[in-house]
């Protein structure tokens, strides 16, 4: 996908700098309304729309709390944790291009359940993957420095708080990717089935690098204070 300047007459708009699966979804489905033409708000307002006051009380004492001293660590825990996200992303990612979206015979007509069949268990596999690895990395940063304590503690804070907005903001994939299975099918155009499934692995490889980039931001901080 190109960016904002590069989007298609009839397109939605959305700006250069959205993750790659917002302006993947917004090229599918060209009813939908510009992100560009949203109003605009500080991330201090996004979150604060997302939280409740039991969160909010939550991050604030992850904030404000000193971290207690724990003891150091060898530098070889920056590797450890690139080692575990690589290898998270790499099963996520090869599963989601080998997941079978439509059956193997071709004369059995593909389906719209496929489609949702493929997208959610992939979805759920990410959901069941990337967990774990958060809390791996938190306690590989826990057990480093005071700093990286804190940061692991409000790493914690924000997916508790924020889990509930992310799962329900994602469940909007499947809806789209079953929008446009209906309209390739539809219009039977040569090799749709083929470029229709390209098109699946490409949201959800997307969406793959929007659930890990937390995941991504810790183990940048340990490489930096590695």
């Amino acid at each position: 996908m190109r960016a904002d300047h590069g989007t298609a007459a009839g397109q939605p708009r959305t700006p250069f700098n959205s993750p790659p699966l917002v302006r993947l979804l917004a090229g599918l489905d060209p009813s939908a309304p510009s992100a560009a033409a949203l109003p605009r708000s500080s991330v201090g307002e996004r979150l604060g729309q997302w939280l409740d006051w039991t969160d909010a009380i939550a991050l604030s004492q992850a904030l404000n709390q000193p971290p207690t001293r724990p003891p150091g660590q060898a530098p070889r825990a920056a590797a450890r944790a690139a080692t575990a996200l690589a290898r998270v992303r790499d099963d996520l990612s090869r599963a989601i291009l080998q997941e079978p979206v439509f059956p193997a015979d071709p004369a059995q007509a593909p389906a719209l359940a496929d489609v949702r069949r493929a997208a959610q268990a992939r979805q759920r596999a990410m959901a069941a993957a990337i967990g774990p690895l958060r809390a791996q990395l938190r306690g590989l940063l826990a057990a480093t420095s005071p700093a990286l304590a804190h940061l692991a503690a409000l790493d914690a804070a924000l997916e508790s708080a924020l889990g509930e907005r992310e799962r329900h903001s994602l469940s909007a994939v499947v809806p789209r990717l079953e929008r446009l299975f209906q309209q390739r099918q539809q219009a039977a155009a040569p090799d749709w089935r083929t470029d229709f499934v390209q098109t699946l692995h490409q949201v959800l490889l997307a969406e793959l690098d929007l659930r890990l980039q937390p995941a991504q931001g810790l183990v940048d901080a340990l490489g930096e204070a590695a």
